[in-house]
């Protein structure tokens, strides 16, 4: 075999175990900048990022030039989880760009001011591009036409009470706000809090407030019973100002994320087109935007049940219900961090395609987006923060050199 290969995939695995030197991260980083190696590099990536075994050859230290890598014998290697690829993508670029060489590397919140340099080495590195842009980078160099620009979206959502009024609640300020039924409307930053003062009263004569928010824009919402609601962008949520004492129902569009107060006696139920999910306390996301190629519900914690019809799925954490058309399925180990990244101020995409990424960025930004060819098949995985600006996510985005774009007023054209 040859020797460099050999070398390679050597200094590769003792990334891979955490245990490679300054000079080994320098050697493959100019490896890699080489472009010797690149099918077979991308073959090592793409191995690891389906989590099989990557066949190192013969790994004594005697052929390779170094000591063993702990835990493996010859012709073997450890396996990677996406996590850890991360990780790895990230210390090698760290290791050949000296702005970002500060500080260990944090697993699941990496964020990595990328030059052109470090650009190639990831177009190097794998099939599925992968980016990050760092909350405080300067601005990422791109060959993309960006000549038109939009903030990132803020905390902004419109109440309806009961009797029809409407209040923008990024105007009202901070503080109580009105009554409605037994509960004190509190507005504060991001939040809208509603504070039982006595028992709920339910039944059919119960009052219904509603909060949405537009494209652009997220809120969230805290229940009488103590329930936090998380609400995306285009999104809105029906709701008793008091509960009954069987059952605590709400409504949804588009995207929510719920933590549910346990009440044994009261089950949680939501209620999303023509499904529900019933749930005594857990924490779970539904996605039902109508644009979206089907409806999921994905659970991080607790237990809950997703009734359609005649269909029932009770779910674990780390399982998400899928709904498109008659067919609902189950689907195991999800990543959790990626489907609720979105409350956390992130955008997180793992082996996406670029409408899906456009379709979240469409919704966050407020634009509207054209396709000047369907012939972009790559897969992209990228994380994001929420808070940067329009331009700085399309460039990290056109980095890869899979996608460019053309912007103008409110208005995003994607092409190869």
């Amino acid at each position: 075999m040859d020797t460099g290969l050999q070398r390679l995939k050597y200094l590769f695995l003792r990334h891979q175990a955490g245990e490679a030197t300054a000079d080994e991260r320098r050697e493959l980083m100019e490896v890699i900048g080489s472009g010797r190696y690149e099918a077979e590099l991308q073959e090592l990536i793409d191995e690891a990022l389906e989590g099989s075994g990557v066949d190192g050859g013969d790994l004594s230290g005697e052929d390779r030039g170094g000591p063993n890598v702990p835990g493996k014998g010859p012709g073997k290697a450890n396996l990677l989880s996406d996590d850890r690829a991360e990780e790895i993508f990230s210390t090698i670029v760290m290791a050949g760009d000296k702005r970002s060489a500060v500080g260990p590397v944090r697993r699941m919140a990496v964020w990595i001011g990328w030059g052109a340099a470090a650009a190639v080495v990831i177009l190097l590195m794998a099939r599925l591009p992968f980016f990050a842009v760092s909350r405080k980078s300067s601005p990422v160099v791109a060959g993309s036409v960006v000549t038109y620009d939009r903030a990132p979206g803020r905390k902004a959502a419109m109440l309806t009470l009961a009797d029809g009024r409407r209040i923008a609640l990024d105007s009202v300020g901070s503080g109580t706000i009105g009554q409605q039924g037994n509960s004190m409307v509190i507005n504060m930053k991001g939040a809208l809090a509603y504070n039982a003062s006595g028992p709920g009263v339910g039944g059919a004569g119960t009052s219904y407030n509603t909060l949405s928010t537009s494209t652009g824009n997220q809120y969230r919402l805290i229940l009488p019973d103590g329930s936090r609601i998380w609400l995306n962008a285009a999104s809105s949520i029906k709701f008793p100002v008091s509960f009954s004492a069987v059952e605590r129902s709400v409504e949804i569009t588009g995207e929510a994320y719920f933590e549910i107060a346990p009440d044994a006696g009261r089950p949680f139920m939501v209620h999303y087109r023509d499904m529900t999910v019933q749930v005594l306390g857990t924490s779970f996301n539904v996605n039902a935007y109508t644009d979206e190629q089907s409806v999921a519900t994905t659970l991080v914690d607790g237990a809950v049940k997703v009734i359609r019809g005649g269909d029932r799925s009770v779910l674990t954490p780390g399982q998400q219900v899928q709904v498109s058309g008659k067919n609902m399925r189950v689907l195991s180990d999800v990543n959790t961090s990626e489907i609720v990244a979105w409350k956390n101020d992130e955008f997180y995409f793992r082996r996406a395609d670029i409408q899906r990424i456009m379709r979240q960025l469409a919704r966050w930004y407020n634009i509207k987006v054209d396709y000047e060819s369907q012939d972009i098949s790559e897969l992209f995985y990228a994380r994001i923060p929420r808070s940067a600006p329009l331009s700085e996510a399309l460039k990290a985005l056109s980095l890869t050199g899979k996608v460019h774009f053309r912007t103008g007023e409110g208005t995003v054209t994607v092409y190869p």
